[in-house]
């Protein structure tokens, strides 16, 4: 790398790093660093170096200022910041060699891993992307057209880069210890739901659902407040899942049991496996036993299901196909119990 613009503009000398003293040089390196691609005419350089003051000898100045960085980068034969007309280019023998190459090349490969479900790799390479950023995009460079535009894009890859490894970290399950480092990122960036949203999530995932309800409560007052508009239809379905105790919002299945595993080992009790639960409801659960029909909630079984009676059940009570007045399986039985009937009487 010989190139870094996520923080001050600088440059590596073989041996270590340091900026650019010059401020219109300083600029003319950024200009063309961040047009790398392509060569940027005399003129584009000239209005990003003064605006609408250019003096008339601006292509002489340029050249000048072309001649000091050639020095300073030791480029002297010209085959690093190239005359090609009608301008100058910059040409990097390797994309790695700005850092802002690089953290778009960890961004994307980060997103990738997350987007096929490898959490703990994406996790990596996103937190390696964003520990490329010094600071603000070209913090040292005086703001021209194509640097404002450049830094303005930077800072909002970094976001989109934040926030995928907020979600990466929350599906490996690292939500107590993003809560203080959400809190900072809605108070630098309020108007961004997707940061509200991961911190309410992370709040209710360690257990503060109290905080979490809070947290969207805020939000909803700031953007009403400042835009007269309501949160967006995620932001509300998340909170309304919130409130119903939706249980796809907890920790994945995996990590669960590993830490009831952990507990288990801390307390000295055996690990047990759960068995599947059949739960009634509209279908047949994934736990329940195979059949041609299954049990509606509070209501009779349909008509030819099965169900089987506790060794130790008394006999039917009157209208109902399994509990007796005395069942110990009342609360198994309680979605079997037919219309009108609170309790079996004794």
């Amino acid at each position: 790398m010989r190139f870094r613009i996520l923080g001050p503009l600088e440059v590596f000398d073989g041996t270590h790093w340091r900026g650019i003293s010059a401020a219109k040089p300083r600029t003319l390196l950024a200009t063309l660093l961040v047009q790398r691609d392509v060569p940027v005419p005399t003129g584009r350089l000239g209005a990003e170096l003064w605006g609408e003051r250019e003096p008339k000898a601006a292509a002489n100045l340029i050249q000048q200022y072309v001649m000091r960085l050639r020095r300073e980068l030791g480029d002297r034969q010209g085959r690093l910041l190239v005359t090609r007309p009608p301008g100058y280019q910059m040409v990097l023998a390797d994309e790695d060699d700005m850092d802002a190459a690089a953290f778009a090349r960890l961004g994307d490969s980060g997103r990738a891993a997350l987007a096929v479900g490898d959490a703990e790799r994406a996790a990596g390479l996103l937190a390696e992307a964003l520990a490329l950023w010094r600071g603000p995009a070209l913090v040292d460079v005086p703001t021209g057209p194509m640097v404002e535009a450049e830094a303005a894009r930077l800072a909002e890859q970094r976001l989109d880069v934040l926030q995928a490894r907020v979600e990466a970290d929350l599906a490996c399950g690292r939500h107590a210890a993003l809560v203080p480092e959400l809190r900072q990122s809605v108070r630098e960036h309020p108007l961004r739901e997707g940061l509200w949203g991961q911190l309410m999530l992370a709040l209710y995932r360690s257990g503060r659902q109290a905080e979490a309800l809070d947290a969207y409560r805020e939000v909803h007052r700031l953007l009403a407040d400042e835009l007269s508009i309501e949160p967006s239809a995620p932001l509300c379905d998340l909170q309304l899942r919130m409130l119903r105790g939706d249980p796809r919002l907890g920790l994945p299945a995996t990590e669960a049991e590993a830490e009831g595993q952990d507990q288990d080992e801390r307390e000295g009790r055996p690990r047990v496996r759960a068995r599947p639960r059949a739960m009634p409801g509209p279908g047949p659960s994934p736990g329940a036993a195979p059949g041609p029909s299954h049990v509606r909630p509070w209501g009779p079984p349909v008509p030819g299901s099965r169900r089987p009676r506790r060794a130790n059940c008394p006999p039917p009570w009157p209208g109902s196909p399994v509990a007796g007045p005395n069942c110990g399986c009342w609360t198994s039985c309680l979605p079997m119990r037919p219309p009108g009937r609170d309790r079996p009487s004794a």
